[in-house]
């Protein structure tokens, strides 16, 4: 199956663990992670995602992303079986998760 999980800072973990029991084994996850701002550091996100591959257990492909990420979410899904993301941790979805839930491409597993 193939899966994008998209890497968040406070949901990552979640997010990888219900990557980890949904992805075959023959495949390789993409964790994808996006920033709004260009000018972040690419080292910090590539750290990020290196710690979400290593939680994972098994090799995954890393993205990085620049722009608004419900639409960058969205992009990075055309083509997928699945796409892992988490709700943010108020009581309702951030309007960007929102966005992605109501347009991805495949179907979503919303942690």
């Amino acid at each position: 199956m193939n899966v994008v999980v998209w890497i968040t800072e406070g949901s990552w973990p979640a997010c990888v663990d219900a990557a980890r029991v949904r992805a075959l084994d023959d495949e390789q996850p993409v964790l994808l992670h996006v920033s709004q701002d260009p000018a972040a550091p690419a080292a910090s996100a590539e750290a990020l995602l290196d710690a979400a591959a290593d939680r994972l257990g098994r090799g995954a492909e890393h993205r990085i992303r620049h722009g608004r990420p419900e639409d960058e979410v969205v992009r990075e899904a055309s083509g997928a079986e699945l796409l892992v993301c988490a709700r943010d941790n108020g009581t309702r979805l951030a309007p960007s998760t929102r966005y992605i839930v109501e347009h991805a491409p495949c179907p979503v597993l919303l942690v």
